[in-house]
C-alpha cells in the first residue's frame, strides 16, 4: 500500500506538522523516531483515520483520499496496533477479540 501525505498541517494547541510532506514507499519498513510527545503517534493516528482530528492537506492510501469515508471503508484499507495493548484489545481471551474483529 502506498501512502502519500501532501502538505498536511495539524494544530493542537501549537502547530504540530507544518508542510508536511511524504511518501511511505511501499514494501519498505519506516521508522518514526522522536521524543515523546513529538507526534509519532498524532501522525499514525491522521493517516489511519480512526478519530475525528481535524487537519489541513491531503493523505493518499493508495492513491485515495478516504478522509470522508465510512469507518468501514477505512478499516478495509488501513489497520493500527496500539502502543498501549489496553487500548487495543477489548475481549479477555485471543479467540473473543478474534470473534470480536470478525463480527465488526
Amino acid at each position: 500500500m502506498s501512502i502519500v501525505l501532501k502538505a498536511i498541517r495539524f494544530h493542537r494547541e501549537t502547530d504540530l506538522f507544518t508542510d508536511l510532506n511524504f511518501e511511505f514507499p511501499t514494501g519498505a519498513l519506516t521508522v518514526l523516531t522522536g521524543d515523546s510527545g513529538s507526534g509519532k503517534s498524532t501522525l499514525l493516528s491522521l493517516i489511519a483515520g480512526f478519530a475525528a482530528m481535524p487537519y489541513e492537506g491531503t493523505i493518499l492510501l493508495d492513491g485515495h483520499d478516504d478522509r470522508n469515508a465510512a469507518m468501514q471503508v477505512k478499516a478495509q484499507h488501513v489497520g493500527m496496533m496500539f502502543q498501549n495493548p489496553d487500548q487495543q484489545f477489548r475481549m479477555r481471551t485471543l479467540s473473543g477479540e478474534l470473534s470480536f474483529a470478525l463480527e465488526n
